[in-house]
């Protein structure tokens, strides 16, 4: 069975398989303690915090370490914790129903644009058990290595649950080739993430779990209301998200989830600086969720998280 790590088992210098292919050639990667390598030579060093790096020269540029500190002190502050148990709900159904049921090859489950890696610890923790019984490896990929480093940090220094499994995180783009064989990933989630249609389709086994979180019209609307940097979701967003996705995915299920936020200034602020916005002055920004939080009962401004949990399956 593939494995994410050597085995404690496995002697100095020794190298297992991974469901990881390699970037330049697309050969199978096999882990050692300092390295991912293929068997043609290409070899890329496991940094120091644990996570590896496969991504090609890009223009691209992921998420800032502004944004990524903002993010990680709303998550950590709990306030997305319905979103989290949500995906743990379905993510739990699927396994108990059909996740036995791909060949243990596929049993990769990957978090598409992971960011700090808040989703897949909370999957981790709440569904280790189901997850290591069947043989599941987890993946965080990620285009800003920022972001990788502080997922693959907080893994190292912090102790999780006993039935919490590993995650190997990458640093690789969701808009390119992703690292991974065809039919490779049992399980893909895609949250608040850019997404790649042909890859999806490449790279989730036939019968395998898609979930696609997607924000709804009026998510954070009193948060934009109050903060005018704030970018509103794409109005065609939905359709176009139904057409790229449905010759190789059926949609199961479309479930709203909805949850409050009562943000005091400085979350208020964090919650600007970690989704889409433009360009603001940090001191203007900072005056802005003052001034909204002053006029709100008990200095807190309620703000209303809505968005779409999709599950799709992989067409036979």
């Amino acid at each position: 069975m593939p494995s994410d790590l050597p085995a404690p088992s496995d002697p100095p210098g020794s190298s297992v398989p991974t469901d990881l292919c390699c970037p330049i050639c697309a050969a199978p990667l096999r882990a050692s303690e300092r390295a991912f390598a293929c068997d043609a030579g290409h070899s890329f060093d496991r940094a120091r915090q644990g996570y590896v790096n496969l991504l090609r020269p890009t223009r691209l540029r992921g998420d800032s370490a502004e944004m990524l500190r903002a993010r990680r002190r709303v998550l950590d502050a709990g306030w997305y914790a319905p979103l989290a148990e949500a995906l743990a709900q379905q993510v739990g159904a699927w396994l108990a129903a059909d996740g036995a049921a791909l060949p243990l090859a596929s049993r990769a489950l990957l978090d598409l644009g992971c960011g700090e890696g808040y989703y897949l610890r909370h999957l981790s923790e709440s569904l280790g058990e189901p997850l290591a019984a069947q043989g599941w490896r987890l993946y965080g990929l990620d285009l800003a290595k920022d972001a990788i480093r502080m997922a693959a940090g907080l893994a190292a220094g912090h102790a999780p649950p006993a039935q919490a499994i590993p995650t190997t995180w990458v640093v690789a783009s969701a808009r390119a080739r992703l690292p991974f064989a065809d039919t490779g990933v049992g399980a893909l989630l895609n949250i608040f993430a850019p997404r790649a249609a042909e890859e999806f389709a490449r790279v989730v086994a036939p019968g395998g779990l898609l979930l696609v979180v997607t924000p709804l019209a009026e998510h954070l609307a009193e948060a934009r209301a109050a903060l005018p940097w704030l970018l509103s979701p794409q109005p065609d967003k939905d359709e176009r998200l139904r057409a790229t996705l449905e010759s190789a995915f059926a949609l199961e299920e479309a479930r709203p989830v909805s949850f409050t936020l009562a943000l005091d200034a400085a979350a208020l602020a964090d919650l600007a600086r970690m989704t889409p916005h433009r360009d603001a002055e940090p001191a203007a920004l900072e005056a802005a969720a003052c001034a909204a939080t002053e006029r709100a009962p008990d200095g807190r401004l309620s703000v209303r998280a809505a968005c779409l949990v999709r599950r799709y399956r992989r067409r036979a």
